[in-house]
């Protein structure tokens, strides 16, 4: 009986354990020391793991988990490294999840699931008369799916890796257990980053981040990548974005109330074609979400995920964030310092920054259509406030946005019309 007391005690120990340190059980000092060693060949002899925030939409699928990791070695020395785990049946077990909560519910009051009181349903029965292997054969046939895609996005990671340094490195691929180890981005996202650091290291992040971008799209067109460009922003997706946010700017007094919608989003015509000859490779998420610092340098995570795409929206993306407090000056100042990396003639800068400008705008209007939508969802939705409530999006964020609309349309004369409108 004692022993089995201890066993108990062991297992809610480990429990307890796992819960206050939840990370992948394979990533030991054992299976490190296979990519990982000091200057005399020994493993690490102390390793510590801490799992990289990764932000999500609440549709997408947490298949991958990043942690940063740094070991400790005899000699005195220290590595971090970034580990990326692929968890290849979150899919499926989504979908299982699923299929099975409209059951459970069913359960729990069998009134509404009268046939289940004669014993077996139809349905149960059918289930016997299945393959009693399909489960199993659907889990291999996605392992197997989910395995080459990874694979394609290892391969397009050392194509990555010949282009500038804006990734991270790979340093190992351990196929079989789905398992990259990189060069490390940190542990803290760049949006935290920038709200904790004085207004020079602040500004110091994104010129740092934005050289290194503008190397990328400069020297990237010729990479042999077949990445998807569905979604991408052509002149009708702009337009239609536009057509779709002037109204709301108009009932949400950004734009004045006696403002003819159609009369300005032919005012806008200038917008529509912007940047269209800048298209290439983008990344998977340039805000400030998706980018984390580490030793003062600024890098992506998702290196998988990446579409061809007007690449000018990638600096907007980043600059514009809610997120990011810049006044429009250094916003604007920035801009420039991303075009001076990007293309070396002063006269390519001049031309580029007024469509790039005009991108700016257009991100402004449509930001400045949700975050009116948003805070109208607060007003309606006091007792959810908590729960709806998104970092940066405050009323600082909605006046900063106005602001650089401001100072943005009154650099372009071509757009005089659109600035007459705004309150």
């Amino acid at each position: 009986m004692f022993y089995l007391y201890v066993l108990a005690a062991a297992a809610v120990a480990l429990v307890v354990w796992r819960m206050r340190a939840p990370a992948d059980l394979r990533i030991n000092r054992r299976y490190l020391a296979r990519f990982m060693t000091d200057s005399t060949g020994r493993g690490p002899r102390k390793v510590e793991l801490v799992r990289i925030p990764v932000w999500l939409k609440p549709s997408e699928l947490e298949e991958h988990a990043y942690f940063h990791v740094e070991a400790d070695f005899t000699d005195g020395s220290t590595q971090q490294v970034t580990v990326q785990i692929l968890y290849p049946l979150e899919s499926l077990q989504r979908e299982r999840e699923q299929q099975q909560k409209p059951l459970m519910a069913e359960d729990f009051n069998v009134m509404q699931n009268p046939a289940r009181l004669g014993g077996h349903s139809q349905d149960d029965a059918a289930k016997f008369k299945e393959d009693p292997l399909r489960e199993l054969t659907a889990e291999r046939k996605l392992i197997e799916q989910k395995t080459a895609q990874f694979d394609r996005e290892v391969e397009q990671l050392r194509c990555l890796n010949s282009c500038g340094n804006l990734f991270p490195r790979l340093i190992a691929y351990d196929r079989a257990q789905h398992i990259a180890i990189l060069t490390p981005v940190g542990g803290k996202r760049l949006d935290t980053a920038l709200h904790e650091s004085p207004p020079d290291a602040r500004l110091q992040l994104l010129q740092d981040v934005l050289v290194r971008l503008a190397v990328f799209h400069a020297s990237s067109g010729s990479l042999p990548l077949d990445l998807p460009s569905k979604g991408n922003h052509t002149e009708q997706v702009i337009r239609a974005q536009l057509a779709n946010a002037l109204p709301s700017l108009v009932s949400a007094s950004v734009l004045a109330e006696q403002a003819d919608v159609s009369e300005l989003l032919v005012a806008t015509a200038p917008i529509w074609s912007a940047g269209a000859n800048f298209s290439g490779i983008r990344l998977a998420d340039p805000s400030p979400r998706a980018l984390y610092v580490y030793n003062g340098v600024v890098r992506p995570l998702n290196y998988g995920q990446l579409r061809r795409d007007i690449t000018l929206l990638d600096a907007i993306e980043l600059l514009c964030d809610p997120a990011v407090p810049l006044t429009p000056e250094e916003e604007f100042d920035l801009f420039k310092h991303y075009l001076s990396a990007r293309f070396p003639a002063e006269d390519d800068q001049s031309a580029v920054l007024v469509e790039l400008l005009r991108l700016a705008v257009y991100y402004r209007l449509v930001l400045a259509q949700h975050l009116a939508e948003y805070f109208a969802v607060l007003e309606r939705s006091h007792d959810k406030r908590g729960s709806l409530s998104i970092p940066y999006w405050n009323n600082d964020a909605r006046r900063r946005n106005l602001a650089a609309l401001h100072f943005y349309l009154a650099h372009d004369s071509d757009l005089v019309r659109l600035k007459q409108a705004l309150q």
